[in-house]
């Protein structure tokens, strides 16, 4: 896997993330504010970034079985679960 060292941080981002837990912001790397909203009623939680320039990108998050299934059918070197966890 080509970024292995950053799959346990992101692993445990996305997990808070579906607990509920609330996204980190980091207003020097251009993000002003980040909304999240949490799963419920069977939807997924997803985050709308917006940064200093006023731009804003919403971002799915998946769900432990999409983790999972991203996880088993990673191949070395290739974003994990590219395919299947799409912005």
């Amino acid at each position: 896997m080509q970024f292995a060292e950053c799959v346990p941080p992101i692993r445990k981002l996305i997990l808070h993330l579906a607990l509920g837990g609330g996204f980190p912001t980091c207003s020097a790397g251009g993000v002003r504010k980040a909304d999240y909203t949490k799963p419920k009623n069977g939807r997924p939680g997803y985050v709308v970034m917006t940064m200093t320039d006023g731009t804003r990108t919403r971002y799915t998050v998946p769900t432990r079985a999409q983790i999972e299934e991203a996880e088993a059918t990673a191949k070395p070197g290739s974003p994990l679960g590219a395919s299947s966890l799409e912005r």
